[in-house]
């Protein structure tokens, strides 16, 4: 199928995301054209039908592109003649045009008169079966046009689609017992247009061109529909509903059939169908005699029934009639339909050729998955195998050519493999509906979801009396989760409703009654957002309610226990796929396996309570105030339990259980729920001194220095020496106790923190208000826990990552030629003037050598990608010997090392290439935001822009003076001393860059002109080879100094002491700095690499991953720990 027809697959039950007012305005001009076809339709006296093109208002900017279509005709025909059995096709093909009256020469061209002229192409195809081998179909070009003038296509209306969707084609097609399909032969062709509108159809063509090679060019005009306008399939498909409409008034006993031929016909394929032969039979005829009438004869027509197939062949008036019928590689709608099982599949042999040809890449599988055209989601699992693939690929930036390598490669060939497999999946054809007894019809939609995918599949279940009720396949789809990370259940809330929609669809396609709609979901929390008022959710999840609301009226919704804990790569599976009778037919067993789990687990716990003092439930929660809610639920629950059983005791006959609504939990409750909460938690972890009522109080006990008691609530308490106190509560007095070890103790601590001190004031605020109400064992060390383990206070206290101080780079103290290793950045930007007068802003590109520290100044006009190479290429002419570059991530850098690394694979290869192998240019990147990586030109910058501001001031030099006036400070700098300077005059100079650089001490002004040159002298080699040596020994000396006088400074500048502190481990949870943001809205990170394989305390960047599963590398500066994984 085309690609056009997948994608609308993929997308069916989306259209209704269009604003009103884009429908309203496009349902008003869509009703506009159809009233214009109404009107200007007519028939000829042959009975076909006349058609006028539908043109815009802006007629008059359409050209005639005459000269245009000459220019194309010259080069389509000069390509052609390289084929001469192309080209000879392409002549038989517009012979057979003529033939057929499908176009005619065109009557010459009046003054003034408005015309058009088509290119014309042409498409081939191979076909063994013709004289050429090749099928041709020959189309104009009505998108043609010259830059100032309209195109053919663009002064006409495009109209409405009006093709049904796929796949309520095919429901139509699996509702009859007995079925046949047909095409329209040569259908567009099948109109005529309007005398009045040929003149815009005009084309050229040197006819028997393939005999006579000097054939004239004559010009035609179409008479016929043609396939490269852009209203060609509106004009054609309403032609057909306007016929098959104006047929009704014939045939009114048939008027029903016809309105479904009329809403199930798709372009030139006809799909009818009987439950009966007899009817069947009759409906074939009725459909011959229609499109008959108006010139449509049905050709290459396919059925599943022989019988049907003499039919066809006495009710049609064609003599070489095509027709199928028992064949088991048929197609419907390119849906591959075994005619011998009369069964239906995917169309998978194309995808899978396309998968074991070749080198796996990311290319070969998306062109893999296009072949597969899978309307009912027939393989519907195992396809979203291959999107997921698809978009981790996407997301890890794998380019579209690159061998896929390690766990991608074993993913591809396990599609591979699955895909293989399909190949035995089908589903039966007919949905068994007809009967002579009414059947109750049940459609039942499960809805999925993975943290890497969501789907649906809907069955039809028909009960029959007496008889196992049938279960058929109606629809699956499925679809990727969204590259932004979200919840389990926002994705199952996004897969109930995809579900929805598709329900929706599916009783709109289904011409049936359906006696009821179940909607299944595996997650509670979608459920009870369904069953809920949208208004209490947020924005994403009461959107979506509401649309679900509105789609699923009808619709019941249901809780079903997925077999792998809504995993959909359990259903990734053949054996698992979710297109059987599982999910049905397995209901009653998962709600018993659902039971069975829920008691093992209570008897689990009762034994685990005798040994743990522990309250089974009390790590389960996190906050204390949801806690007492959920107490307090409980207590109503058992309230609620010990009235029904009062009740049910108290009466004879059992009544009705009183409706009551489920309101939330009140103060009163609230607090009832929070002493009887207490008393639960002191009953289990001092059950001694509260069953003896604290009268058997031993030393031994953790309570004995408190002088406990039981008050009259049965609240464990405090006896304070506060008790003659008038300016304290009773509950400062005596307040309740409770056990250091109990997660409930930690979450009253937690919620004063948060609620009562707002995280401030630390642990004696924190104390403070505790007191006031309780006495909880070691408190102040509890306290300083949780206060220590508060995520918002971390996120407020935490540091830094500290660092020690790095050793210096090893090109740094390398005896390397001038700009080995070489940096280079951006300054600027500066002021000139054009030659014209008029001003601009130019940059200064620096390079500087890393070990040396000489710099070289090139001015450019821009920063783009053309200036850095044309600076690189004169600095690489100037100091050839560059090795390395480091530069920061700057989009012009980067474009460049590219460009470079392209050219380096075009020019060099073979021997040539490891000739030069070590003569490639480097270019490496610092870690992005972090400048200071680049710190050895970055300070090289400042180093220019202080001179320069100094001696330019306010004036704006031209281009030529400014490059002057960089050279001379590109000289200033290389001379500047990067040792000490002698105290007195008598000792040695300062080494300077360009000593290192040049090999001798320079000078700072234009040598003196010498009136009388030195008379030469009569050297010899020995001359010579002595003043060699004498040069090379001043450059050592000078490399010598560097390393003891320069070095030795570097080694002393930067001490620092030692740092204590843990270095960054793989694993840690850090927050990532935003210098833009508070520190509240930093985001969360983990540490998932170091770069270059480093030690934790030498690492000085590594590669992070945010919560929303981006990956970034970032220096450690940074990076702000929270939390330090120890184990790795």
């Amino acid at each position: 199928m085309p690609g056009r027809d997948w994608e609308k697959s993929e997308n069916v039950g989306f259209d209704d995301d269009l604003k009103f007012e884009d429908k309203q305005e496009e349902d008003n001009l869509n009703r506009a054209l159809v009233e214009h076809f109404r009107k200007t339709t007519v028939r000829d006296f042959e009975g076909r039908y006349v058609l006028r093109l539908p043109f815009k208002s802006n007629i008059r900017a359409l050209g005639d592109n005459e000269n245009l279509s000459r220019s194309r005709l010259h080069s389509f025909i000069e390509k052609l003649k390289k084929d001469p059995t192309k080209l000879k096709a392409v002549d038989d093909e517009i012979k057979g045009y003529l033939a057929a009256g499908f176009a005619e020469e065109a009557q010459p061209k009046q003054v003034g008169q408005l015309a058009h002229y088509l290119p014309i192409q042409a498409v081939f195809k191979a076909k063994p079966d013709t004289p050429s081998g090749l099928k041709t179909r020959v189309v104009k070009d009505a998108s043609a046009r010259r830059s100032n003038e309209a195109g053919l296509n663009d002064v006409l209306h495009c109209g409405m689609n009006l093709l049904p969707e796929i796949s309520k084609v095919l429901f139509k097609f699996r509702r009859y017992k007995f079925v046949f399909t047909a095409d329209i032969e040569k259908a567009f062709l099948q109109f005529r247009i309007a005398d009045s509108d040929k003149t815009f159809l005009r084309f050229l063509w040197p006819l028997d061109i393939s005999n006579n090679g000097s054939a004239k060019i004559k010009e035609f005009w179409a008479t016929r529909l043609d396939f490269g306008l852009i209203c060609s399939p509106f004009l054609h498909c309403q032609g057909i509903r306007f016929h098959l409409e104006s047929a009704m008034e014939k045939y009114p006993r048939d008027t029903s059939f016809i309105e479904e031929i009329r809403d199930t016909f798709y372009m030139d394929e006809v799909i009818g169908g009987g439950d009966s032969i007899c009817e069947a039979k009759h409906r074939i005829r009725l459909l011959s005699n229609i499109f008959t009438e108006a010139h449509f004869p049905l050709d290459k027509l396919s059925t599943n029934s022989p019988e049907l197939e003499r039919t066809i062949r006495q009710a049609s008036p064609l003599e070489n009639l095509s027709i199928t019928s028992g064949q088991a590689d048929a197609k419907i709608l390119g849906v591959p339909w075994n005619q011998v099982s009369d069964s239906l599949s995917a169309p998978i042999s194309k995808a899978i050729k396309e998968l074991t040809t070749g080198t796996p890449t990311k290319r070969k599988l998306l062109r893999a998955l296009a072949q597969v055209f899978d309307p009912l989601g027939i393989i519907s699992p195992i396809v979203i195998s291959s999107k997921i693939i698809f978009q981790d690929l996407w997301k890890e930036k794998i380019g579209w050519d690159d061998p896929l390598q390690g766990d991608y490669l074993n993913r591809f060939y396990a599609f591979e493999e699955l895909l293989s497999q399909a190949r035995q999946l089908s589903i039966a054809r007919q949905l068994n509906l007809a009967g002579q007894v009414p059947n109750k019809k049940e459609l039942f939609a499960f809805c999925y979801a993975s943290l890497h995918a969501y789907g649906m599949v809907a069955y039809l279940k028909t009960h029959r009396p007496a008889n196992t009720p049938e279960i058929s396949l109606l629809l699956a789809k499925s679809k990727v989760a969204p590259i932004k990370a979200t919840t389990i259940h926002r994705l199952e809330l996004l897969g109930a409703l995809l579900a929805a929609r598709m329900t929706k669809k599916i009783l709109e396609w289904i011409d049936f009654r359906i006696d009821a709609v179940h909607m299944f979901c595996d997650n509670s929390a979608v459920l009870g957002w369904i069953t809920s008022n949208p208004d209490k959710w947020k924005p994403f999840v009461a959107n979506r309610i509401r649309k679900i609301h509105g789609l699923t009226i009808d619709a019941k919704w249901h809780y079903w226990l997925s077999l792998d804990d809504a995993d959909l790569e359990a259903h990734l599976k053949l054996e698992r796929a979710p297109l059987g009778r599982a999910p049905l037919d397995s209901h009653s067993e998962t709600q018993y396996e659902q039971k069975k789990s829920v008691t093992s687990l209570l008897v689990a716990h009762s034994k685990s309570m005798k040994d743990d003092p522990k309250i089974f439930f009390e790590d389960s929660f996190s906050c204390w105030l949801k806690a007492i809610r959920f107490w307090g639920f409980m207590l109503r629950l058992k309230a609620k339990a010990q009235l029904a059983k009062s009740r049910v005791r108290s009466r004879t006959k059992c009544s009705a259980r009183p409706k009551t609504e489920l309101n939330l939990i009140d103060p009163d409750e609230m607090n009832t729920a929070r002493l009887e909460l207490i008393k639960l938690i002191q009953k289990s972890y001092f059950p001694e001194e509260v069953d003896s009522n604290c009268e058997r109080v031993g030393p031994k006990s953790l309570l004995f220095q408190y002088n406990p008691f039981i008050d009259e609530e049965g609240i464990l308490r405090s006896k304070t020496r506060l008790q003659r106190s008038p300016d304290f509560s009773e509950a400062q007095k005596n307040p309740i106790i409770l056990p250091s070890n109990c997660n409930f103790s930690k979450l009253i601590i937690r919620y004063i923190h948060e609620r009562k001190c707002l995280h401030f004031g630390g642990v004696s605020a924190t104390l403070h208000i505790l007191r006031e109400d309780f006495l909880i064992l070691h408190t102040r060390k509890l306290s300083r826990q949780v206060i220590s383990a508060c995520m918002i206070c971390k996120i407020f206290r935490c540091q830094a990552a500290s660092l020690p101080t790095a050793q210096s780079p090893s090109f740094r103290l390398e005896t390397t030629p001038p700009f080995f290793y070489t940096g280079c950045d951006f300054a600027g930007p500066i002021k000139y003037k054009k030659d014209s007068g008029e001003k601009a802003k130019g940059y200064i590109l620096l390079f500087t050598c890393a070990v040396t520290r000489a710099v070289n100044l090139q001015l450019t006009a821009d920063m783009s990608t053309v200036e850095v190479l044309g600076a690189l290429q004169k600095f690489d002419n100037r100091y050839p010997s560059v090795y390395t570059i480091t530069s920061d991530n700057g989009l012009s850098f980067q474009r460049a090392a590219k460009e470079l690394k392209t050219l380096y694979s075009h020019i060099v290869n073979g021997d040539i290439k490891k000739w030069l192998a070590d003569s490639f240019l480097k270019w490496e990147f610092i870690i992005p935001h972090a400048p200071w990586f680049g710190g050895f030109y970055e300070r090289q910058v400042q180093s220019v822009k202080r001179p320069l501001r100094k001696v330019l001031g306010s004036a704006v030099p031209h281009f030529r003076d400014l490059e002057v006036i960089l050279s001379n400070i590109e000289a200033m700098i290389n001379r500047r001393p990067i040792t000490a300077i002698a105290a007195e005059t008598d000792q040695i100079e300062a080494l300077s860059p360009a000593d290192l650089l040049y090999g001798y001490k320079s000078k700072t002004f234009f040598p003196q002109h010498v009136l009388k040159p030195p008379r030469p002298i009569e050297a010899d080699k020995i001359i010579f080879s002595r003043r060699w040596v004498h040069q090379q020994k001043i450059p050592n000396s000078f490399w010598k100094r560097f390393h003891n006088e320069y070095l030795s400074y570097l080694r002393s500048a930067h001490n620092r002491k030692p740092l204590s502190a843990r270095p960054l481990k793989v694993g840690d949870i850090c927050l990532l700095e935003d210098s833009n943001s508070n520190r509240a809205l930093w985001p969360l990170c983990r540490v998932i690499a170091l770069k270059g394989n480093a030690k934790p305390e030498e690492a000085r960047s590594c590669t992070i991953k945010t919560a929303t599963g981006q990956v970034f590398d970032r220096p450690m500066k940074k990076l702000y720990p929270i939390e330090a994984t120890e184990s790795h």
